[in-house]
């Protein structure tokens, strides 16, 4: 008995070409010289197949395919006077899966009904929407009324009130909720602060003079400084 030993080379080659084809080329990117290498390389890459998701394959969609049906089958009854469709149908609307949705997409059928999807068939399925608002009224008692402030009794809360100035209108420096912007009295140019956090309008006593300001002699008061 005659026992024969193949080169590596050779027996590579052999098992390459009885290997599946798509393995083979994969095996043949690493330039394997043993078959147990080849061997190795091969069962990786199949166990990896094999934990690869399998990749859903989609087909193109085409509007203007036909619908193959078979009118033989069916028997159609038409009236003399057709009735008119009413405005409004209620129609229960039927939720497709997506298994659904592909089959339709693949027979070029429309998502709502059971004709061919052709340019302009959305419209057949376009309603008209009326939306509208309801106003919450709190429930009030008899006893309360609404009971309105006169304006005169405003005006005195106003006056009554004692006149705060800021610090930060007093450095003349506005704070994150001040804007500064520019007036003029006559042809002098001003800069007035608006919202300093002051409760009335300051005006510096030379700013009243150099700007000939009609003076008025009160009874003086203390006006806090507020942070």
């Amino acid at each position: 008995m005659i026992r024969l030993t193949l080169p590596p080379e050779h027996a590579l080659s052999i098992f390459l070409t009885n290997m599946n084809q798509h393995l083979a080329l994969h095996v043949r990117q690493f330039n394997v010289t043993t078959v147990p290498k080849a061997a190795h390389i091969a069962k990786l890459h199949e166990l990896s197949l094999q934990h690869t998701p399998a990749k859903t394959t989609r087909s193109s969609f085409n509007p203007y395919q036909k619908h193959n049906s078979s009118p033989s089958n069916q028997t159609t009854t038409t009236n003399a006077t057709p009735n008119p469709k009413p405005l409004l149908q209620n129609t229960n609307k039927k939720w497709l899966t997506f298994d659904e949705m592909q089959e339709r997409k693949q027979k070029g059928l429309c998502m709502f009904c059971e004709e061919p999807f052709t340019p302009g068939h959305q419209l057949k399925h376009k309603r008209g929407q009326i939306l509208y608002l309801e106003e919450e009224h709190d429930d009030l008692s008899g006893d309360e009324e609404d009971v309105e402030t006169p304006p005169d009794t405003i005006q005195e809360d106003h006056d009554n009130r004692v006149p705060t100035i800021s610090v930060h209108a007093l450095n003349g420096s506005p704070t994150y909720n001040c804007m500064r912007i520019m007036g003029q009295h006559g042809k002098r140019k001003l800069h007035i602060l608006i919202d300093p956090g002051s409760t009335h309008n300051f005006l510096n006593l030379q700013i009243a003079k150099v700007l000939r300001c009609n003076l008025k002699f009160i009874k003086p008061m203390s006006s806090p400084a507020a942070a």
